[in-house]
């Protein structure tokens, strides 16, 4: 606890989050000082955002009246579709879009007359394709992804429409016109990041951050390319380029009015700086605060992605009741509006459910979520499943399973190099190893995870090491050795 005399100089951790909370409120409010630095079409459509969120079932209605006010408003278009989407009434945004521009037409003279800003016309059309079956919308999606005015939030749609079909000849036919533009004209956003993002996707760190560090150097006031970045360097265990990116993506959605991507990039932080510091409690405050925006902004997505971290919150803290409430709820959420990360939930639906003791289910749960990732593919989701069940196993006394999950788990996080999973791998093979009496080699996962775990950052990893070091060597009756590794945890407690 601070003292009073101490008061005004709070821990960096305290401060980062109070930072978090503190933007997340003003996200929340608007005041009329923003009101008046923002573009009357923007304020409208945020004004039309917590409307909706107050009276769902005029939403459609509301935002046909919006769009004859201000046609030329991208964002619009997307959230209209999805209503559409979500109530089974494409026939209607159909007719809402054909009174702004003619079916199907995105020629430039056309467009340009109904149209200033060319985007618009191409996030109208991208709407309209996400309003149609996978094979209709394919001619759409080529024919934005060829248009000059692609900007990276279009080349994210093109990349998620693709998803569930990525070897489908249309998206390869994208991918070689990306190419042979970004060879013609490499200042070039929309296919540089369109290409960056499906690397990410992919797994191929080196050609993403190429291609997603030139989009920043080109806009760095679009803020598409930095949450990528950030996905990347999370998953690489890159913790100073990680907040470096974040913080970037942050300012660049601030001075784009974009707050949805804005509360995606906060919560992100947040959940990094918790894993860092382990700050539990100004996690909880930072991701109920996120929930709270994610509600006034009616946006389903975010709501079920605050929803699974204050899970994983209820985790850490052992109230694995809790974390299964909030998990079902999660589940419809991300099955609705996020089906690319669902698995994530099923890994922690696993994880809650072993904290239960109900080791059948629980393995049930990973199971269906690894076949579910890999179906996807989702490189981060199927290494937490496996690493889950390796541990699930362990647990469940079936150490020869355990280890053969673990190995192929630790095969597959060095190819990608995916730290965390790598860590957590070598740590189940240790206990394998050390239940089994094999202690030289139990010594040598947890050191060389050890290692990595101080590399990268990973407090609370170094903690529980040096304590299975220092079991281990116990194991070994080498008293001085484990005294080592104790007093080696105490050095870093105190340091760290």
């Amino acid at each position: 606890m601070v003292s009073h005399q101490r008061a005004h100089t709070l821990p960096a951790g305290a401060y980062l989050f109070a930072v978090l909370i503190a933007g997340l409120a003003l996200t929340r409010c608007t005041t009329s000082e923003d009101a008046s630095s923002t573009p009357a079409p923007r304020q409208a459509y945020w004004e039309w955002i917590h409307s909706i969120n107050q009276d769902p079932a005029s939403a459609l209605e509301s935002g046909e009246t919006l769009l004859a006010r201000y046609p030329g408003l991208p964002p619009l278009y997307l959230r209209l579709a999805k209503i559409c989407r979500d109530t089974d009434r494409a026939d209607a945004c159909r007719r809402i879009f054909s009174r702004t521009l003619p079916p199907d037409t995105t020629s430039r003279p056309e467009a340009g007359r109904a149209f200033p800003n060319p985007r618009s016309a191409l996030y109208r059309e991208a709407a309209l394709a996400q309003l149609l079956p996978p094979a209709e919308a394919a001619p759409h999606w080529q024919r934005i992804a060829r248009d000059e005015a692609l900007d990276p939030a279009l080349a994210r749609l093109i990349v998620d429409a693709a998803l569930p079909q990525q070897e489908a000849a249309w998206f390869a036919e994208v991918k070689r016109a990306w190419r042979e533009r970004l060879h013609e004209d490499s200042t070039a956003l929309g296919p540089a990041f369109g290409l960056g993002y499906a690397a990410v996707l992919r797994s191929d760190w080196s050609a993403a951050d190429t291609l997603l560090r030139r989009v920043t150097r080109l806009a760095p006031d679009d803020p598409e390319a930095y949450r990528e970045l950030g996905r990347l360097y999370f998953l690489t265990a890159q913790p100073e380029k990680l907040i470096e990116a974040l913080n970037a993506g942050i300012r660049a959605a601030q001075a784009r009015d974009d707050r949805q991507t804005e509360l995606i990039l906060r919560g992100n932080l947040g959940r990094v700086l918790m894993l860092q510091r382990g700050d539990l409690d100004g996690a909880e405050q930072m991701f109920e605060a996120a929930l709270a925006q994610s509600r006034a902004l009616a946006d389903g997505a975010g709501e079920g992605v605050n929803l699974y971290r204050l899970a994983d919150i209820r985790i850490r803290r052992q109230h694995y009741r809790e974390a299964l409430d909030l998990l079902e709820r999660a589940d419809t959420l991300y099955a609705r509006h996020n089906r690319r990360q669902h698995a994530e939930v099923l890994v922690l639906k696993g994880t809650a459910l072993n904290g239960l003791f109900r080791f059948t289910d629980a393995e049930a749960a990973l199971e269906g979520a690894l076949a579910e990732a890999e179906a996807w593919p989702n490189l981060n989701a199927t290494l937490q499943a496996l690493t889950s069940l390796a541990h699930l196993r362990y647990q469940m006394g079936r150490y020869t399973p355990a280890r053969a999950t673990a190995l192929d788990a630790l095969k597959r996080a060095r190819k990608y190099r995916a730290v965390p999973s790598e860590i957590m791998a070598r740590m189940v093979l240790g206990d394998v190893d050390n239940r089994w009496g094999n202690f030289e080699a139990a010594l040598a996962q947890y050191e060389d995870a050890l290692t990595l775990a101080k590399t990268h950052r990973r407090h609370s990893r170094v903690r529980e090491l040096y304590q299975r070091l220092g079991r281990t060597a116990l194991n070994m009756h080498n008293t001085s050795e484990a005294k080592s590794y104790y007093d080696a945890l105490l050095e870093y407690e105190r340091q760290n």
